[in-house]
């Protein structure tokens, strides 16, 4: 999976780029920093939990509920979208660590 986005870029060099930080970027990108509290930007300190991450994440999440959540290996069609959306991200897993897709597991095994 290609990886555009330059505050990424890290994944394929294994580098830092260099470049401070986009703070304004983080908030737009995770919902729950855009929260105020008595008008002020607050911060969350209680642990990364599911409501602190990106909306791309959210949205996966959501679109996985909607559209493939179903068990493993049946013959229905939400069956097979949930084998291809675990293929793809035991794919992804290996891209970005040393593991390869038969050995990555996500749930119970």
């Amino acid at each position: 999976m290609a990886r555009t986005n330059e505050h990424t870029s890290w994944r394929e060099t294994g580098k830092s780029t260099g470049k401070p930080l986009d703070s304004a970027w983080v908030r737009a990108a995770i919902p729950v920093a855009e929260i105020r509290v008595n008008a002020n930007a607050a911060a969350f300190l209680d642990g990364p939990r599911a409501r602190k991450v990106p909306k791309q994440v959210t949205d996966a999440v959501q679109n996985y509920f909607l559209t493939a959540n179903a068990n493993t290996c049946g013959a229905f069609a939400t069956s097979r979208a949930n084998d291809a959306m675990i293929a793809s991200a035991r794919a992804d897993m290996a891209d970005l660590s040393t593991v390869t897709r038969t050995k990555s597991s996500f749930g119970q095994t």
